[in-house]
């Protein structure tokens, strides 16, 4: 006996064409004015029909394997790909909302609120996700929306996140307002100084009388424009009673202050702009009350918000132990970092960062010509104050890499990072080897005003380094340089960093490459000078940016004519030096066995002319791996910083304001 399906299956194919040829029948024999039954017949039939057809739709859905996963698993799988695609607004460009459609405008981006749109299961487990609801109720602009996801969410603790950034109506000011003391996280404020005091009014000393009993992480970013102690800033702001939010776990403030209980708080950053007076700063008392208090920190970041503390040298009787610590970012002048420095202990497996400042970055006057001198002086007394603390750590996360970078946009300074493996790490919009598997265990940075045009000496930096942190077997060696250096100090230092196997140069052309240290690595002896080989044991070289056109071709080709095939090294173009000098490695037995570019410039009439120089490097690579990036139109060739200068640091491999793992990762 058949089943009901292949009965279902039969019947269809037999009576449908029948019916259909009935149908077409009766139309064919009666008048127009007799048809009014057969109409009301046939929507019966379509009803019918129609109902089975969305029944068995339905009934299809659950054979697909992801709908007969157990629920709790879907709902993990729903959570994922709701972080994955969040609904938000159109963002704002200078003359409102983007586009001319104002309906759409004020839609949105519905993101993962569309997957309820493809069954009714997916539908109705959504809508059981009553988190998920209650994380996006402020993000659409439609105030119907609004009351509907706030109906969706019905008790669960509120996500409130009023981000400037996007068209934030005016409306979800009055709700979210009323809906504070639900909320289970705050963010208010980005990048619109009036909308983020109008969306938060609150002054530190209203906060006394109000509860937030579910509140676990808080946002506040306060931009000041009348003056910070006016309002938030005011000294006895310390000397509150703490906000009353019993489950508060991460705290963020910019530009404000609020008196908290440090004991619970996994994550805390406190960040002043404005680079606050003394007098507007915590009282260095109070200011280790509330550190010493942090027993429970996983992060910590602190921006130009340190008191005048007092450097010991020696092991301090009431040091700060933040056991816990996994990341610490630094930011504010030499010496009050490491005055701060050596007041705390953390574990060697914390990530650290620092971006320092200039002595003088708090004083209204110009440095003088001692504070000029010392500059360079105190970031290197730092580094080798940070020395046991890497040393230990590197017992158990070894150093694979390093990175050495100035800075030649935001004033001069120098960079340097310390990398070490950890699979799974990445860092989002970076390449390079560094870019993945990696975290930095510590990222340092020292810059000055860019009117005083303090230079610091990357090659005394990087020999501070490699000697004090004795690193002398790394494998990665990423370097950024756009100052002229003595070929001599050049070879000095780099010979110390004989085991590195894999060079991460910025670009090509590159200013380094003008400026000599490409030559002491790529470039021949002379009669009267013979280089040494550095990195004898390179296997790979990454150029993280290439220019590369039919220019290029022809400018070598011209040199060439002109000159003939005897020129010196020096004369000859930027490419044909790489490739000459490929070829010197290869003569000295030290070959390359790879080269990455993951980005080649060229356009829609150079790519032949790429192809043979790539084809040409191969003569001296053992394998060329190239990613073209084809510019429309044409391109002026010659490598983009040859070209503009100004625009050295857009291919660098630095790590953004926080040099660590893509937020998520960890679990605070």
């Amino acid at each position: 006996m058949p089943d009901s399906s292949t009965a279902l299956i039969d019947f269809l194919l037999d009576v449908g064409p029948k019916r259909l040829h009935e149908v077409d029948q009766v139309l064919l024999a009666s008048s127009s004015s007799t048809t009014s039954y057969l109409a009301t017949q046939l929507d019966r039939e379509t009803l019918l029909l129609d109902n089975l057809s969305r029944g068995l739709k339905s009934r299809r859905n659950e054979c697909s394997g992801l709908l007969r996963l157990p629920p709790e698993i879907l709902g993990e799988i729903l959570t994922l790909a709701s972080r994955a695609d969040p609904p938000h607004a159109r963002a704002l460009d200078s003359h409102g909302p983007r586009g001319a459609d104002s309906r759409k405008g004020e839609a949105g981006h519905l993101g993962w609120v569309t997957l309820g749109h493809i069954c009714r299961h997916l539908r109705e487990h959504l809508l059981s996700l009553r988190a998920l609801w209650a994380a996006i109720a402020f993000t659409l602009p439609n105030q119907r929306a609004e009351k509907e996801i706030l109906r969706r969410a019905k008790d669960v603790p509120l996500v409130i996140s009023l981000n400037d950034g996007y068209h934030t109506p005016l409306h979800h000011k009055d709700t979210a307002q009323k809906r504070f003391k639900d909320a289970r996280v705050i963010t208010i404020g980005d990048a619109v100084p009036q909308l983020s005091s109008y969306f938060w009014h609150f002054s530190p000393k209203d906060l006394k009388d109000m509860s937030f009993p579910l509140l676990e992480e808080l946002t506040l970013k306060m931009f000041e424009r009348v003056g910070p102690s006016q309002t938030h800033m005011k000294p006895d702001i310390y000397t509150l009673p703490p906000i009353d939010a019993p489950r508060l776990r991460r705290l963020a403030l910019q530009d404000y202050f609020i008196p908290f209980n440090p004991t619970n708080l996994t994550s805390l950053e406190l960040v002043y702009l404005f680079h606050p007076s003394d007098d507007e700063l915590p009282p260095p008392a109070q200011f280790w009350e509330m550190l010493s208090g942090c027993l429970n920190l996983r992060r910590l970041s602190l921006e130009s918000c340190l008191p005048d503390i007092t450097l010991t040298t020696n092991e301090p009787s009431a040091a700060i132990h933040l056991m816990h610590l996994r990341e610490v970012r630094i930011a504010d002048t030499i010496d009050r970092a490491r005055a701060l420095w050596s007041h705390i202990r953390i574990p060697t497996s914390t990530n650290i960062e620092l971006r320092l400042s200039a002595t003088w970055g708090r004083a209204t006057d110009s440095p003088g010509p001692e504070d000029l001198t010392s500059h360079e002086t105190s970031f290197f007394r730092f580094i080798t104050a940070l020395a046991p603390h890497v040393r230990a750590a590197a017992t158990t996360r070894p150093i694979y890499g390093l990175g050495a970078y100035d800075d030649v946009q935001d004033g001069d300074g120098a960079h340097f990072v310390l990398a070490t493996r950890v699979p799974g790490a990445f860092f989002q919009d970076q390449t390079g080897p560094f870019a993945h598997d990696t975290e930095f265990m510590l990222a340092m940075s020292l810059t000055s005003p860019i009117s005083t045009y303090v230079h610091v000496d990357i090659f005394n930096m990087l020999r501070r380094v490699i000697t004090d942190y004795s690193l002398d077997a790394i494998d990665v060696f990423e370097f950024v340089n756009s100052h002229s250096y003595e070929e001599s100090r050049v070879i000095e230092t780099l010979q110390s960093l004989s085991t590195v196997r894999t060079l991460v140069l910025d670009s090509f052309p590159d200013l380094a490459q003008v400026l000599g240290v490409w030559n002491v690595v790529f470039s021949p002896s002379t009669p009267d000078h013979t280089r040494p080989l550095l990195f004898p044991n390179l296997h790979t070289l990454w150029l993280l940016e290439v220019s590369y056109t039919t220019d290029d071709e022809e400018e070598e080709a011209l040199i060439r004519r002109e000159f003939g095939d005897e020129l010196e090294h020096s004369a000859l173009s930027p490419w044909a030096q790489l490739a000459e000098g490929l070829a010197l490695r290869s003569t000295r037995g030290a070959r390359l066995q790879r080269l990455v570019v993951p980005v080649w410039h060229t356009n829609e009439k150079s790519e032949d002319a790429s192809e043979r120089m790539i084809v040409r490097l191969e003569e001296y690579v053992e394998s060329v791996k190239v990613t073209f990036k084809i510019r429309k139109g044409a391109s002026p060739g010659g490598g983009p910083y040859l070209h503009n200068p100004g625009a050295i640091l857009n291919g660098l491999n630095l790590p953004g304001p926080h040099p660590f793992p893509m937020q998520g990762l960890l679990d605070f």
